[in-house]
């Protein structure tokens, strides 16, 4: 069920077993596993509605200040479904996001990483990792190379060297906006208030128990004006990597040890080097590194560190996608128009949107080349250009796009600047800084990578001069993150915030480290292990 906050009178109150604030993908999959598993009611609060709203979107503005970084506003999005509704992964001709869970190591203590290390390790959370593909619509919960390949896309031969390769799974944005909202709309016990933001969390003091702190209630406000309340035995804060940490923040809550907002990272993406293959067949020889549909799932092939390497250099986690590309004069503006297609798509002017237009202006003669191969079945593009025939002839390179792990630091922090929102909240300030163990790690991963390529006989990795750098692929975590001990986290390994006996957060903000993987499928993950978990605390 589905409600409007403008349209209520003034006052209104509602009451709930569990609470969860935001309607993104963390949101959704705790509220349609306790409304279709329990009888618990369950009530959400969703900042936005069904479409983009400007004034909506204005309460997502902030600052960023260190090395540059993308405006607070442009990577989040505050509308049912989230995040989600800004994927932009092809997928069989809808928008997506790639799946895969994050690696052994990235759970465990790494004496080169400072603050690295979970609470718990990777094989405890595999039965929810199970789960999660199911509940976000791709294949098995396999990851196997073996499994993923046949007679016509193997991946390279890379026995005896440092690199390997391994495989995501692509899934539709449709589970969260399609499917998520019908299910919402279906099940009795779920009630979603739409256009409606929490200004103000009420605690009780803490008694002579350490967690005995609880929630008492919410305020809640419209753009329009409407006050609400909301009392539940159980909240669930699930807003995204850096409102979870502002909102927190903005409260007073959980911060006792200073921990809030801190250890921000995200997925940055560097391209500073180009393949030369040892002789152009490999570009027919390459098809497990692009996406393709495979027993029914869309897979895009990748190449990683092996963990020993990583032990051994003392390096973060790191993934890398092989993108074939013809001569640079042509494929600039084919990569614009893409570009600038997702703009479209997303309704959004980032960065670059006026420097791809002019390349797409200027490359209106290989536009149109490209139009006319693409007629004929052949592609230029990023995805997909593998299963047309002879593409030796296209391409010259390929251009190495890589994926570092960002390393845990807790001066990298969301902090709440001076300048208030229109519903009175602090705006959000990052501090991010792209810090020497990162840099030293991406470089050292391509020394590794080209020595892996020359020994299988792959070709020669070539470092380009300047390079391109993105500071972040808009997964922001780490902020809210977990730890046993409350002096080093916000949550407890069960999401609680500590010393709150009601409170949970949900999402990346609380990965302690973020791996290099994209992080939905940990998110569902976790999501349903805190549902499992409020329900066994709701009989």
């Amino acid at each position: 069920m589905f409600i409007d906050a403008r349209t209520l009178g003034p006052s209104q109150s509602f009451s709930a077993d569990v609470c969860i604030i935001g309607a993104g993908p963390a949101g959704l999959a705790i509220a349609m596993e306790l409304g279709s598993r329990s009888g618990l009611r369950i009530l959400i609060i969703e900042s936005g509605a069904f479409e983009d709203d400007a004034a909506t979107a204005a309460l997502n503005q902030g600052s960023a200040v260190g090395d540059p970084y993308h405006d607070p506003a442009a990577i989040r999005a505050r509308r049912f479904a989230g995040t989600a509704t800004m994927w932009h992964t092809s997928d069989r001709g809808s928008l997506g996001t790639k799946y895969l869970p994050l690696d052994p190591i990235d759970f465990e203590k790494r004496d080169w990483i400072p603050y690295s290390g979970w609470p718990f390790n990777y094989a405890h959370l595999e039965p929810w990792y199970q789960r999660a593909v199911k509940v976000c619509g791709v294949g098995p919960f396999q990851y196997s190379t073996q499994y993923w390949s046949d007679e016509s896309s193997r991946p390279w031969n890379l026995d005896g060297t440092d690199a390997d390769s391994a495989v995501y799974q692509l899934g539709p944005d449709e589970i969260f906006l399609r499917d998520a909202r019908t299910t919402v709309e279906k099940l009795e016990n779920v009630r979603c208030i739409l256009n409606a933001t929490v200004v103000a969390m009420d605690t009780d003091p803490a008694s002579l128990a350490p967690d005995a702190k609880k929630v008492k209630g919410l305020k809640i406000r419209t753009l329009s004006g409407v006050s609400l309340s909301v009392t539940a035995s159980n909240y669930v804060l699930a807003t995204g990597g850096i409102e979870n940490a502002r909102l927190l923040l903005a409260f007073g809550i959980g911060n006792q040890h200073d921990q809030v907002g801190r250890y921000y990272n995200d997925h940055p993406v560097m391209t500073f080097t180009k393949l030369v293959p040892a002789d152009r067949s490999f570009f027919n020889r390459s098809a497990f590194y692009d996406r393709r549909p495979f027993r029914g799932v869309d897979i895009l092939g990748r190449l990683v560190l092996k963990r020993d390497a990583m032990e051994r250099e003392k390096l973060l986690n790191m993934a890398v996608l092989m993108h074939p590309r013809p001569a640079k004069h042509q494929w600039r503006p084919i990569e614009a128009i893409r570009r600038l297609n997702i703009a479209r798509h997303t309704r959004s002017i980032k960065p670059g949107f006026y420097r791809d237009l002019f390349h797409a202006i200027v490359g209106i003669p290989w536009i149109a080349a490209y139009a006319r191969k693409r007629k004929r079945g052949q592609n230029f593009m990023a995805s997909g250009w593998s299963r047309w025939p002879d593409n030796s002839r296209e391409y010259r390179t390929f251009e190495p796009v890589f994926y570092p792990e960002q390393s845990p630091d807790p001066e990298n922090r969301i902090t709440l600047g001076e300048t208030r929102d229109a519903l009175g909240i602090p705006k959000a300030v990052i501090h991010w800084r792209w810090r020497d163990l990162d840099r030293h790690s991406a470089s050292r991963a391509s020394e590794l990578f080209a020595a892996a390529f020359r020994k299988a006989g792959v070709g020669e990795l070539h470092t380009l001069s300047g390079g391109g750098f993105t500071p972040g692929t808009h997964h922001p975590a780490s902020t809210t993150r977990m730890s046993d001990d409350p002096r080093f986290g916000v949550v407890d390994a069960s999401g609680r915030v500590h010393g709150v006996a009601n409170l949970f957060v949900a999402g990346a903000s609380i990965f302690p480290t973020a791996g290099f993987a994209n992080p939905m499928l940990t998110i569902v993950a976790l999501a349903l292990r805190l549902a499992d978990h409020l329900a066994r605390a709701n009989p």
